[in-house]
């Protein structure tokens, strides 16, 4: 578990980082008849059929007439077996087809893989490490992002620039205790901030130690809860709804992204969770089940360095993040086998069992620990280069779940008139609480 990032004290040292650990084109699929809506009749084709007049039939010709209605409703009744063969066959051959469907179906992000506009990472100020959210990036300047500090409204503060490599995702580090013994058990919406400021407001150490530990508790705060973005139904009545992304904790999610993850389903055997990650396909909630956020898609399994080739998923069908780090290592060590097996299709994860984003390696351990990081592309042994963070929620709060928006969420732990400059393509629900 990573070290406590006892940085955030005045008095402290910095903290000790943990040591480490283009689509294809869908295929064309021929068009299959609808299968029949249970509760209705098969669908029959209009014949033009002239209708017959009514005669009275001569004596000599009811036998004729018996025998013709007969033959016609036979033939009806075949007609209509025939079309509930074909409305059933089709939804065996589509449940046969989806899994392999969407092993194949291509694989994509519209957000950076590192990151991201409303995430709440760890920033350096000095020698010591701040709490913050990314309040927007400058496509003109990648890899530069404006801060928002945590604390209190307050006490208002200024926006930040930091470049990455002064940054940490938040799961690098865990929140220490608060300083100030009173606050300790509390949330941060259960202190009278403005009364705590006045108090402390003569002595200027004082009043910075109440700051930071109102960054600490604002970051609980968020840790602990969500909100959903971007979805991908209009109606509101649906019993369920998908959504295109959310802000899970610290970190925002979208559809196409790799997940960590734990408290897997035992029927899936799986050896050891750390080895295992989450392909996103859909994220949605379900009126059964108010308030429960549901992530499906499929689990891929680190391959052991022997496996048979034909087991492997080809790189070009894995999720985006874990293709760009499948790519690093096969050009690091182009002799050795680095792959992926699917462990799962179509698994359904509950929050509780969402670690947080995957970050791929050549991308992350960079920043968390460079000197390692590159002393080991140099000797071409890279098996140890792994990130080692923390899981969402493994700090100490209470669960919120979900809230309007990120602003919300953030509440009286930023200024009045803060602004998270997002993505057209994440649209939040702007309601007021």
């Amino acid at each position: 578990m990573a070290k406590l990032a006892a940085a955030l004290d005045e008095t402290s040292s910095t903290p000790t980082l943990q040591q480490v650990q283009p689509e294809k084109a869908l295929p064309k699929v021929t068009p299959v008849p609808l299968p029949t809506i249970p509760g209705q009749p098969a669908l029959r084709q209009t014949e033009s059929v002239p209708k017959v007049q009514p005669v009275q039939a001569k004596p000599e010709s009811k036998a004729a007439a018996q025998a013709q209605t007969q033959a016609a409703a036979q033939q009806e009744q075949l007609k209509k077996q025939q079309a509930e063969r074909q409305a059933r066959q089709p939804t065996h051959l589509t449940s046969q087809q989806q899994t392999q469907q969407q092993r194949n179906t291509g694989w994509s992000l519209q957000s950076p893989i590192l990151f991201r506009v409303g995430e709440q990472v760890w920033f350096q100020n000095g020698n010591t490490w701040r709490l913050g959210i990314i309040a927007s990036q400058n496509p003109q300047q990648p890899g530069v992002h404006e801060l928002l500090p945590l604390g209190s409204g307050v006490i208002p503060q200024q926006n930040v620039a930091k470049h990455d490599k002064d940054m940490r995702p938040f799961q690098a580090f865990s929140v220490p205790p608060v300083a100030i013994q009173e606050l300790d058990d509390k949330t941060f919406d259960e202190i009278p901030w403005a009364e705590k400021f006045r108090e402390f407001g003569a002595d200027p150490s004082k009043r910075d130690l109440l700051l930071l530990d109102a960054s600490k508790l604002a970051a609980s705060k968020v840790d602990w809860s969500n909100s959903l973005w971007s979805a991908m139904s209009e109606d509101v009545h649906a019993k369920t709804i998908t959504y295109y992304g959310c802000f899970l904790g610290a970190e925002r999610i979208e559809v196409g992204d790799c997940l960590r993850v734990r408290n897997l389903p035992p029927e899936l055997s799986v050896v050891s969770e750390d080895l295992v990650v989450m392909g996103l396909r859909f994220i949605y909630t379900s009126g059964d089940f108010p308030g429960t956020i549901f992530f499906r898609g499929t689990l891929y399994q680190r391959a052991d360095p022997g496996a048979d080739p034909s087991t492997l998923v080809p790189m070009q069908h894995l999720p985006i993040a874990l293709r760009d780090e499948t790519h690093w290592r096969s050009q690091v060590q182009p002799g050795t086998s680095h792959g992926w097996i699917v462990v799962g299709d179509g698994v359904r994860l509950k929050e509780k069992s969402i670690r947080g984003r995957l970050y791929p390696a050549h991308r992350i351990m960079p920043i968390l620990n460079p000197s390692v990081f590159e002393a080991a592309v140099a000797r071409r042994q890279i098996d140890d280069q792994h990130p080692y963070l923390n899981s969402r929620m493994d700090g100490v709060g209470r669960y919120l779940g979900r809230q309007v928006n990120r602003l919300l969420t953030l509440g009286a732990s930023v200024p009045a008139g803060a602004r998270l400059n997002l993505e057209p393509f994440v649209r939040e629900d702007m309601r007021r609480a």
